[in-house]
Order: C-alpha cells, then structure tokens, then sequence
C-alpha cells in the first residue's frame, strides 16, 4: 500500500501574496507523517508493505508522482492501493461526517472505502462540482493511469465549506486526525487475508477509469 501527500505549495504568486499552505498540503503531510509514527509504534510488523510517499511537484501536474511511478521502489503490480491525503482544510472546521466521492466510487477499492466509512458513521457524499475535475488534480490520479486502485480522502464536516484555507490552528488537529483514521481503518481492511486487493484496470482517457465503470 501507498499512502501520498505532496509537500510542495504554491508558496508566493504572481502577485507577491504569500500562501503558506498549511491546508495544501502541510495537513496532509502530518497526516502522514503521523500514519508512519502510528505504524512504527505497533509491536507486531505490519502484514502489507506500506511505502509513505511525499512527493513534490503536485501543483505543476503531479510531476513527483509521474517520477515514482516511472521509478518505482516496489514493483506496481504488487500495490494495492494508493490512499493519497490533499485537499483544502475542510476536515479541520468540525468532526469529520463526511467524505467527498472525488472517484473513490469508480475504484476497486470502493467496496473497501464504503465500508470504513459506514463503520465510522461518515457518510460518502458526491462530488458537488465535477466540471472543476478534482479527481484529475491530485497524486492519486496518476496512480489510477497506472491501474492502482485509488482512495482519495477528502473529508468536512456536516455543512460543505468552501474556499482555500492557508492558515491553521490547533483547534482543528482532532478532526484531522479523525479523517487519518479512516486511512488507517481502510489498511486494516485490506490487510490478507480476508480482502486482498489486485490493481485496477488502467484509465483508457482522461474522464473516467475504465475499472468500475457504469
């Protein structure tokens, strides 16, 4: 398993605002960050190889994800899934309710994914603006051009929020964490047996995997 968050921002515009980018991505890397500690902390090894990925070059079109995937540490038919952490801090306003379908649905992990969330009583929303394209626009897209299975998680609370958030405080670490659980409650659930899980069929364009298809 592959658990991803870019590293990279956006740091200084065009017009010389600076964007800290603490919600794209910093709170994704501590997520992972986190996951790895939380791993490593665990008296008994793990049962799946789990590789934590921090890739730059996400904001200019997921150059450090093309770069591995092209150089992969582990050979890709042996991933069985990627869960890549990014968004835009929406999991920080409140306890994590919910969980946006940016492709998840259209993933052999789905079934997987779906379940989790039930267990956690998270709900799996739909994506509210799919002519924006946020499942092409992050690592995880190009994990799914190479047949991986991918989770994207991008949770929130109850009501959407919308907007960039560049700034954080300690009040939302609690509910971030929550949407890392479900990252961490999505492994287990994979762990063989009883559900193994095998790559996807590679995409055949750029709308849709073929994988799952309706």
């Amino acid at each position: 398993m592959v658990y991803s968050a870019h590293y990279d921002g956006f740091g200084r515009d065009a017009d010389g605002a600076i964007r800290p980018g603490a919600a794209d991505n910093a709170l994704g890397v501590a997520k992972l960050i986190g996951l790895a500690e939380a791993f490593a902390a665990q008296p008994s090894r793990p049962r799946r190889t789990i590789i934590f990925l921090a890739p730059t070059g996400e904001e200019y079109g997921n150059l450090g994800t093309e770069y591995w995937l092209d150089h992969p540490t582990w050979p890709l038919a042996e991933v069985a899934v990627n869960i890549n952490f990014d968004g835009i801090g929406t999991d920080v306003f409140g306890p994590v309710k919910r969980v946006t379908d940016y492709g998840i649905t259209y993933s052999d992990a789905a079934d997987v994914v779906q379940a989790v969330l039930d267990g956690r009583g998270i709900a799996l929303a739909p994506d509210g603006a799919p002519e924006q394209g946020f499942f092409r626009r992050s690592d995880h897209f190009s994990f799914t051009k190479r047949g991986v299975p991918p989770v994207y998680l991008i949770g929130g609370a109850g009501t959407d929020v919308l907007g960039m958030q560049t700034t954080a405080t300690r009040r939302g670490a609690p509910n971030a964490r929550s949407n890392a659980r479900s990252g961490i409650h999505t492994y287990l659930s994979c762990e063989p047996p009883p559900l193994p899980m095998r790559p996807c069929t590679p995409m055949t364009s750029n709308r849709r995997p073929a994988s799952r298809m309706a």
